[in-house]
């Protein structure tokens, strides 16, 4: 379903019909993001006020399987470490063969690793709903470990959709216009679609590429934000380029080339042994080619001078270990 169909409430009412059916032991509604919980919470608790039970650590999340609790709204970093740690597995075993249903909010994000299969062979009587704006289809799909899989290998046959058109359609989301700006000219000729992604992330990630677009975006920004009337987002492919991006932008700041104010946000791993840490946690970490020890150390402290530049800027006090109010305060910012 697109933005501004109503994904949250639906996903809330079937949620709320499903908890009342003597066939279902317990719903669970889980969400990727530490962000993402405190959202859902809010606007699942704004259409029935007092229908959810923050969880706000692993050991709550356990209690509330355990207990009369209906309806439970958790990351799936949390439900990861409630089925893998052995503390919580005596109280999560009688569970095992219970009837649930596991709701999965922008499923396309958090299920392409080991936690998927790990949910599914831990519950033997689940039935799993996924929702998502961005589905992948074969023709996106990004290879990892356990190949290349599709929303369709994971959730099945699709239920129902709901796309941009319909939401224009039905006024649920304003106009927009798209603009394409060729960089880069495919080589033609590649037959093996191998060697074609390893010479297509060579030619994205070009250092002369990343500064032609940050000399467009800052010829062109005030006009594109009809004179600051509004804020740009600028989204790309992955950690290293955005740390490029950024050194570019704040270069060209300290060269008087732009006064733009840049802020950024990314995912960075922990060594937490919960996932009840105060930044993103990918269930899945990336690993380092030979002790497989989580990269992480590099990304944090690069993150954590991003945000005293941003402390700079406004006169705040945050870093990564307020991690949460600072995501909260960019996004403040942003909608403002």
């Amino acid at each position: 379903h697109t933005t501004g169909s109503g994904k949250t409430l639906t996903s809330f009412k079937t949620a709320q019909i499903l908890t009342q059916s003597p066939k279902v032991h317990k719903v669970v509604f889980v969400v990727d993001r530490k962000d993402l919980d405190y959202q859902t919470i809010k606007e699942f608790n704004s259409f029935s006020e007092g229908s959810v039970d923050a969880t706000n650590n692993t050991k709550k999340l356990v209690e509330q399987f355990g207990n009369y609790t209906p309806l439970i709204v958790t990351t799936l970093q949390k439900l990861n470490t409630a089925i893998s740690k052995d503390k919580y597995l005596a109280s999560m075993g009688a569970l095992q063969d219970k009837r649930m249903v596991f709701i999965f909010d922008e499923c396309h994000r958090s299920q392409f690793g080991d936690t998927h299969n790990r949910i599914k062979k831990f519950f033997h009587n689940v039935q799993m709903f996924g929702f998502t704006g961005t589905p992948i289809f074969a023709k996106n799909a990004a290879k990892n470990a356990l190949g290349k899989r599709t929303t369709k290998d994971l959730f099945g046959e699709r239920l129902h959709k709901y796309v941009i058109t319909d939401a224009i359609r039905d006024e649920n989301v304003l106009k927009f216009s798209i603009e394409y700006i060729r960089t880069v000219k495919k080589k033609e000729g590649i037959a093996d679609i191998e060697v074609e992604a390893i010479d297509t992330a060579e030619a994205m990630e070009a250092p002369e590429r990343l500064e032609n677009i940050t000399d467009y975006i800052i010829a062109n920004h005030n006009r594109k934000t009809h004179a600051r009337e509004f804020t740009s987002i600028f989204c790309v492919s992955n950690v290293k380029t955005l740390m490029a991006y950024y050194v570019l932008f704040k270069d060209k700041k300290d060269k008087g080339e732009h006064n733009i104010k840049i802020g950024t946000i990314f995912s960075y791993s922990t060594n937490e042994e919960d996932s009840d840490a105060n930044g993103f946690i990918e269930t899945d970490m990336p690993v380092d080619g030979d002790g497989g020890k989580p990269i992480n150390k590099h990304s944090r402290e690069k993150l954590d001078e991003y945000i005293d530049d941003y402390n700079e800027m406004f006169g705040t006090n945050y870093s990564t270990d307020k991690f949460y109010g600072y995501y909260k305060d960019i996004g403040k910012r942003v909608k403002r």
